[in-house]
């Protein structure tokens, strides 16, 4: 894809408007609702081009052929009869239900029933009922003495420091948070810094734990929340780990990020770890927790994921998941794209990051000679790098600063259907569900329950209990411009939107 061309000019997003049957609501999507409003409207007036195969099947076009239209200027011819044979190799189903949205694939029937519980074999028992009881001792006995020696070294300062230096590499934030007008305010300027002492001190000794206990950590994970950010994933991995059948990260206690996210492919342990399946087993559960569910609790099959939102965001990040967990299922979570821009934009505000740009101001002129819009060649070529980017590359030196600190980088990551080719062609329709935002918020408990449909666990074990609201912004009143919302709906996303609002159609619909 000619990514130059694709980025470079962002006038080219605003030719693509031409497509919409339904017009973009006036003065912007400033609302949830209405940006859902507006993608149901794409659903009932909107047709993209049928691919050949979509045509000769007499069915909806594929999510890739919905998707290439989103790909701006990027050839519509695909490289070879191959590459669509390989991705699309059937046609588009959706199935709507309260809220979720299951995107399928015609599956032969065995593949589409709901799977049966596992037979447990005379070995399962063995292992289950005689051999992991006799040595719980022992197993309890290891996994104490490798807290302490964690512990231990992490005492030493040395490892402390290099695992916090790699971890702010990663996620370039985090060193302001102790510095933010929030903390300070509330503990001053010694009690930060404790404050930052003890999160690098809880850091290491984590990582270092699993690491010492990783003969006992043979898993990865079966599903995984991709994001998108500020979309509800903190949300809905807390819902899903209320079932017995399901445990996220051995993560970090009492941290509600590190204990779901394990940002293992942003780098966390380096940036050349990040296809190390080895390295990436400990940050999940031991087989104690399997041996809990299943054996004690009585579960069909015991799961875990991961739950990062930035992994939907970033290219490079599918073929890597694809080697680890090449039989993986993903829920993704999306919203009103500008809506999660700001709300990313608000939390990095209070973290007190300094950001350059801000969607709180008015536009400048047209919207095209507004300076924070005049991305450069610099910025679409390190985006295209990320998709060209090998699975065995480390990687780039400057990727955590520019993904989280430039204006550009959100607004990529907030078109939606293009940050999901990657993922669909990597892990096929028929193992991605996508999850409105707002729909989630408004009945989580149907959203929760297809959720677990969608996973293949037992509905039956499941007891919805109301849950907290996670990682909520705090706006202070602040909201993005209305002139600036409705530059970004018309000139940046509407194409991206067009295809997104074609993934959600109902099979009804089309």
């Amino acid at each position: 894809m000619d990514q130059t061309k694709h980025i470079g000019n962002v006038n080219q997003h605003g030719s693509n408007s031409s497509r919409l049957s339904s017009p973009l609501p006036a003065g912007g999507l400033p609302t949830e609702s209405s940006y859902f409003d507006f993608l149901t409207d794409l659903q009932q007036d909107t047709r993209l081009h049928d691919m050949e195969l979509g045509a000769l099947t007499k069915q909806p076009a594929p999510i890739a052929a919905q998707l290439s239209p989103s790909l701006s200027t990027a050839s519509s011819t695909p490289s070879s009869p191959q590459a669509v044979v390989s991705v699309l190799v059937a046609s588009n189903q959706s199935q709507r239900v309260a809220g979720a949205v299951c995107i399928n694939l015609t599956q032969p029937a065995e593949a589409s029933q709901p799977q049966q519980a596992p037979i447990r074999t005379h070995s399962w028992k063995l292992v289950n009922y005689l051999l992991i009881p006799c040595l719980l001792p022992i197993i309890g006995l290891y996994l104490l003495l490798a807290l302490l020696l964690a512990v231990a070294v992490t005492f030493t300062i040395t490892p402390s420091y290099l695992l916090a230096r790699q971890l702010y590499w990663a996620c370039p934030f985090i060193p302001y948070i102790w510095k933010s007008d929030n903390i300070r305010d509330r503990v001053g300027v010694v009690g930060s810094w404790l404050l930052r002492v003890q999160f690098e001190g809880a850091h290491c000794i984590t990582v270092l734990a699993r690491l010492f206990s990783l003969p006992l950590r043979p898993h990865l994970p079966d599903f995984y929340i991709l994001g998108f950010p500020k979309c509800g994933t903190t949300s809905m991995a807390s819902y899903l780990t209320t079932h017995p059948a399901i445990s996220g990260l051995a993560g970090m206690p009492g941290n509600e990020v590190f204990s779901k996210e394990s940002h293992f492919f942003n780098g966390i342990l380096g940036r050349s770890s990040t296809n190390s399946r080895l390295l990436y087993k400990s940050f999940f559960p031991t087989i104690i927790s399997r041996w809990w569910a299943e054996a004690v609790l009585g579960v069909e099959r015991w799961m875990c994921f991961d739950a990062c939102p930035t992994y939907a965001c970033l290219p490079h990040v599918a073929a890597r998941v694809k080697e680890v967990s090449p039989h993986a299922k993903l829920i993704v979570m999306v919203r009103d794209p500008v809506a999660s821009v700001f709300s990313a934009e608000t939390m990095l505000r209070n973290m007190g990051v300094p950001l350059t740009w801000s969607l709180q101001q008015p536009l400048a002129g047209d919207g095209a000679a507004d300076p924070r819009f005049q991305f450069s060649a610099e910025d679409a070529a390190f985006w295209h790098d990320l998709e060209c980017l090998p699975p065995e590359a480390p990687l780039p030196a400057d990727l955590p600063v520019r993904f989280y600190t430039h204006l550009h980088s959100y607004v990529m990551a907030a078109r939606f259907a293009d940050r999901l080719r990657p993922w669909v062609e990597a892990f096929g329709q028929h193992n991605i569900m996508l999850v409105q935002y707002q729909q989630f918020v408004q009945d989580p408990e149907a959203t929760v329950m297809q959720a677990l449909q969608f996973l293949g666990a037992n509905t039956s074990r499941y007891q919805f209990k109301a849950q907290p609201a996670r990682m909520v912004g705090d706006y202070k009143g602040a909201k993005v411009h209305s002139s600036v919302a409705a530059w970004l709906q018309s000139n940046w996303f509407p194409d991206s939107s067009t295809a997104l609002a074609d993934m959600l159609r109902t099979h009804k619909g089309a």
